[in-house]
């Protein structure tokens, strides 16, 4: 005997189901793949990023995979700044539901802007595509140093003035 307790409306309400039928042929969930989020973001010199690619409702027999795209169109990315090391996510019956694409960064000595890409799952094999199918990377560049401060500014206080506000004054 099975005894499920559910709260029926957030509060103190309970209900009890005590008997459950399984029905042969009934419909199952099929599996889906999804990017973990949809922006990352590394630093240039991070040399490899993951980025985590999720499935949802295993499939005890079958293999599922994923094929990863490199987003042309949508990209400020030098070719040789990045590599995609992994185009294809593979999922086996007995795989943890988090695989990782690899991406390599190339940590260069020019100083560039930071820039993006993005990547794509797509041709899922025995799965479906999840709500987040694409996602950003933003490299940041580390050749850039902050500028010191020259300390060549002065300023002169010339006076105040009374507001007619409770404790307010305006200074110039």
């Amino acid at each position: 005997r099975l005894r499920v307790r559910t709260r029926l409306n957030g509060n103190d309400d309970w209900i009890g189901y005590d008997a459950f039928q399984v029905v042969a042929g009934a419909t199952t969930l099929p599996v889906s793949v999804q990017l973990q989020k949809n922006l990352y973001i590394a630093d240039e010199a991070s040399d490899t990023l993951k980025v985590g690619v999720v499935r949802t409702n295993r499939n005890a027999t079958n293999n599922t995979t994923v094929n990863v795209s490199y987003l042309n169109a949508f990209s400020t990315v030098d070719t040789g700044d990045m590599q995609l090391l992994t185009p294809v996510v593979t999922f086996t019956p007995t795989s943890a539901d988090t695989q990782y694409i690899s991406i390599k960064i190339k940590n260069d000595a020019m100083k560039e802007v930071s820039e993006y890409f993005g990547i794509e799952l797509n041709t899922p094999v025995n799965a479906t595509i999840g709500a987040t199918k694409k996602a950003t990377i933003y490299i940041k560049d580390n050749d850039y140093t902050a500028p010191v401060g020259k300390k060549n500014i002065e300023l002169q206080h010339l006076g105040s003035y009374a507001i007619n506000i409770a404790g307010s004054s305006a200074e110039i």
